[in-house]
């Protein structure tokens, strides 16, 4: 069941269903669509993607991911394979990013 309120489509969450759709610059979206819309008019529907990325200060996550790899000492290859915690440092860094933005986004 769809209807217009206050200019919104508003669609009961029990009828929708997850498309995936992929842009022309590669980029897949999510679509949450009621059953009388196909798969190929999706973009239709309403859309769920995560985030806007582009938003992050990247400059800044290159210096805190710079800053750390020289604070525990990752200088050569032979110090990122033979130091442990390297994944965690890398994973770490976006992961907090990403949860800081989801939150801001809830906030929104």
């Amino acid at each position: 069941m769809m209807s217009k309120k206050n200019g919104t489509r508003v669609v009961a969450s029990t009828q929708l269903r997850r498309v995936i759709v992929e842009d022309e610059d590669g980029y897949k979206h999510s679509y949450l669509v009621p059953p009388n819309i196909s798969d190929n008019d999706a973009t239709q529907g309403l859309l769920s993607d995560p985030p806007d990325l582009e938003l992050w200060d990247w400059e800044a996550i290159r210096k805190e991911l710079h800053n750390k790899l020289v604070m525990r000492g990752y200088y050569t290859y032979r110090d990122v394979v033979s130091i442990d915690g390297f994944k965690n440092l890398i994973t770490s860094t976006i992961t907090n990013k990403l949860v800081e933005t989801y939150k801001l986004r809830e906030i929104d």
